[in-house]
């Protein structure tokens, strides 16, 4: 059976309700970053594209916490916070998950940085400021 509503379809199979946007499958974000402005613009501009944020941390050590109660599809990680850097972050949490989707979204943009974020499996690095298209083009790649 399937259903259309503007733009959101509905499939069920065996009794498993998938909900699709036009640009794929809805997944579920984390966001983490220690500014409320932040998290703020990447939380519209995720649900603008048709996905759903499920969670939003300040710092590195509560998004472990959240990434282990919530199971996300996908997380934007901050690099700069306080408590626990986003490498330190991503690092723990590919330890918990190693197909852990990540997607850093940071200010900082030397070489080491970058080579060490997508070393630790960083699927994306998104320097701010960023733009709607960024968010949307980073979550198209998972």
């Amino acid at each position: 059976m399937c259903i259309q509503k503007e733009e959101i379809y509905i499939l069920e199979c065996t009794q498993i309700f998938i909900i699709k946007t036009k640009g794929g499958i809805m997944v579920k974000v984390l966001i983490v970053d220690d500014s409320s402005l932040m998290r703020t613009v990447l939380r519209n501009f995720i649900k603008k594209a048709g996905h759903e944020p499920v969670g939003e941390v300040a710092n590195g050590k509560e998004a472990i916490e959240k990434y282990k109660s919530l199971k996300p599809d996908v997380i934007f990680l901050d690099i700069i916070m306080p408590e626990m850097d986003g490498i330190e972050a991503l690092e723990e949490i590919r330890k918990i998950d190693k197909f852990a989707k990540v997607i850093m979204c940071s200010s900082v943009l030397d070489n080491k940085t970058v080579e060490k974020a997508k070393g630790l499996g960083a699927i994306e690095y998104i320097m701010k400021p960023f733009h709607e298209k960024d968010i949307e083009d980073a979550l198209g790649k998972i």
